[in-house]
């Protein structure tokens, strides 16, 4: 073998060596900012997660409330065939089967009620008053009730917002021809319970209202 041959194939040989440490070095700093690279992500996209998954604060929905009912009617406000106190969540007349829910007293108000399971005019099979829904009309809030037949458990709670500026707080029947909620006296459609503590001034808003 010629000595120019020798030394070409030395050459080969270690350009070929040279070429593999370089490809294997390359290799690694590439595994090592890949991981590090990864890590980054994986910690913006944890933090993303969980900055997009954090529940916020909790609020107690507005409507109906199964573990709520009233225990005292010293200071209730009696329309027919119910006796009704409205106030805070934190009234010493309201009996809740759990914790205090977590109301908004400057925008929330709470109801509860004790029926009358014999009511007069009530309707065939019925067994007094329970909670159907409110309505929201100009500045008031109209509570509903409907009479308890089989089927669901009875209502008598509820968690409603508050009627800002001047407005108050009604009860009335769900439909005409019940007496669920009338006044006491007169030809009046709804007893008039008033909206105890703060002013609210800012209005309804929409998830109040149901126009969302």
């Amino acid at each position: 073998m010629s000595r120019a041959l020798v030394v070409l194939l030395g050459a080969l040989l270690a350009a070929c060596q040279a070429s593999v440490q370089a490809d294997a070095r390359m290799s690694s700093e590439a595994n090592v900012d890949g991981d590090d690279d990864e890590n980054g992500d994986t910690g913006q996209r944890t933090l993303a997660l969980e900055t997009l998954t954090s529940s916020p604060p909790e609020r107690v929905l507005l409507g109906a409330r199964r573990d709520l009912t009233l225990k005292s009617t010293a200071d209730a406000v009696a329309c027919r065939c119910v006796k009704v106190v409205l106030g805070p969540a934190s009234s010493p007349q309201f009996a809740w089967q759990e914790a205090l829910p977590p109301t908004l007293p400057d925008t929330q108000l709470v109801l509860a009620f004790e029926p009358e399971e014999d009511c007069s005019g009530g309707p065939a099979g019925s067994n007094g008053a329970s909670y159907w829904g409110y309505r929201i009309e100009g500045d008031d809030v109209i509570v509903l009730l409907e009479p308890l037949v089989k089927g669901p458990p009875r209502t008598v709670g509820a968690v409603l917002p508050r009627p800002p500026n001047d407005g108050q707080v009604y009860l009335a029947p769900v439909k005409a021809g019940l007496p669920y909620g009338l006044p006491l006296s007169g030809d009046g459609t709804r007893c008039a319970l008033g909206n105890p503590g703060p002013k609210r001034t800012m209005p309804f808003t929409a998830a109040e209202t149901g126009n969302l």
